[in-house]
């Protein structure tokens, strides 16, 4: 069994594709699993077991001939038993149309007329639906078109990858107290938090707990 999920941006809605990352894993124990994300979102996903290959697309990849052929030579170097576009915009559709695979999935009312490049629409999506719901009701079809027609549990119920706990495990073994994380980052400023306000959040954490430990939390092109 092969898959592709394509998830390009932005890194809070590549986090919350992970949850449907998990159940398809959790029903195709055995299945290789591919991603395609925007080079800026890469690195949250590398190394993720679940993922047998990642595919990275950048911003300039659809006005760049060599580098469109070398995506688009990397992308049908596989054939997919199925692809799955979580994005739901035109460029995504794009790359789900370009796919070789049997099953091109995506909602009927994704944007920017992704949809025209399905072969497999669901139903509307109920736009108020938190976006991991949302996702999951996508990746529970791809289950039963693919054969698995076994109980899925609620949504609630789907655990985080195992391997989060391993990687805190792993590298921070030196930790013998309670800690917080702080991941200051995003991608538009006006997400961005003042200095002065993390300063001001750091000293409200120490009033009112005492001996634990922070942590911050980025990548590379955060420093």
């Amino acid at each position: 069994m092969k898959l592709l999920i394509i998830k390009l941006s932005a890194l809070g809605d590549v986090v919350q594709t992970l949850p449907s990352l998990t159940l398809l894993k959790r029903y195709f124990p055995s299945s290789q699993i591919d991603w395609i994300v925007d080079e800026k979102n890469a690195e949250i996903l590398k190394d993720h077991p679940y993922i047998n290959k990642l595919i990275i697309f950048s911003n300039d990849t659809l006005f760049s001939f060599r580098k469109f052929f070398r995506f688009l030579k990397n992308l049908r170097s596989e054939k997919y038993d199925a692809v799955i576009d979580y994005q739901g915009l035109l460029k995504s559709g794009i790359i789900t149309g370009l796919a070789k695979t049997k099953y091109k999935i995506g909602f009927s009312n994704h944007r920017e007329g992704s949809p025209l490049f399905y072969n497999f629409k669901l139903p509307p999506y109920d736009k108020n639906l938190h976006a991991v719901k949302r996702y999951l009701i996508l990746t529970k079809k791809v289950i039963e078109i693919l054969g698995k027609f076994e109980y899925l549990e609620p949504f609630e119920e789907i655990p985080d990858p195992i391997f989060s706990s391993d990687i805190l495990n792993k590298n921070l073994e030196f930790i013998r107290k309670p800690y917080i994380v702080f991941t200051p980052s995003a991608r538009w400023k006006t997400k961005w938090w003042l200095f002065s306000y993390w300063e001001r959040l750091i000293e409200l954490c120490k009033e009112t707990a005492e001996n634990f430990d922070i942590f911050i939390t980025g990548s590379f092109s955060d420093l």
